[in-house]
Order: C-alpha cells, then structure tokens, then sequence
C-alpha cells in the first residue's frame, strides 16, 4: 500500500471479502494518509 497499491487489491491479494477488514488490519501502515486525505479536503472545503 505504500507503494501504491490499491487498497482494494491488496484485500482481493489478501482474500478479504470486506476492504473494512483490510484498512482495519493493515492501517497502521499508512500513517501519513490521515494527513493527506485531511490537506486535500480542507483544501476542497476552504478554497
């Protein structure tokens, strides 16, 4: 996920039928996507 890898395909690599399972599980793996998720929405709402 790191490298770009969907998180869709890592569930379907990992035999998750949820993707909740998946972000559940491996989450803690990208940190910094909290960050970049929160500057790309603020940017969208305070534009």
């Amino acid at each position: 996920m790191r490298n770009g890898i969907p998180l869709s395909d890592v569930a379907d690599y990992m035999g998750h039928k949820d993707m909740q399972v998946t972000h559940k599980t491996y989450k803690h793996l990208l940190p910094e996507s909290l960050t970049s998720m929160s500057r790309v929405v603020s940017k969208a709402l305070f534009q």
